[in-house]
């Protein structure tokens, strides 16, 4: 009897362990994505959804994890395409300062944390109206 008791109480951190991992993954990958959202928020970025068919598509065709800049108006803007969500974040050289900054400071790594510029020459597209979207300085 004992050795039955023994037994039980021996596999019971195997079985815990084998059911919490699995649950760590799912939420870690959840976690990352929020956290890229909610860290351009917190720098000045300003979420819009995708309300047109010509917004959607355009949204899609953006990259992954990376900035584009814009020049609007006379004024460049950093544009993060959120593509599960369908919503383009937009912010200034403040914006994006700040959250080049925290993520520094924050020594994020995560998959969609580390940013790149699809602006090699430092020359942002220049564009009047960007896909239907309202001009971002009224964002």
């Amino acid at each position: 009897m004992t050795k039955q008791v023994s037994w039980i109480v021996s596999i019971i951190p195997i079985i815990s362990v084998i059911m919490f991992f699995p649950a760590c993954a799912t939420q870690t990958n959840g976690v990352a994505k929020s956290d890229v959202a909610s860290a351009l928020v917190q720098a000045g970025f300003k979420p819009k959804p995708a309300t047109t068919p010509e917004q959607e598509q355009h949204l899609q065709s953006l990259p992954e994890h990376q900035f584009v800049v814009v020049r609007q108006h006379g004024q460049k803007f950093y544009l993060w395409a959120d593509k599960p969500n369908k919503l383009l974040y937009s912010g200034n050289e403040q914006a994006y300062r700040a959250y080049k900054t925290n993520q520094k400071v924050a020594g994020a790594t995560a998959e969609g944390g580390v940013t790149f510029i699809a602006d090699p020459r430092g020359n942002a597209i220049a564009v009047t109206t960007y896909h239907g979207w309202a001009p971002f300085s009224e964002w």
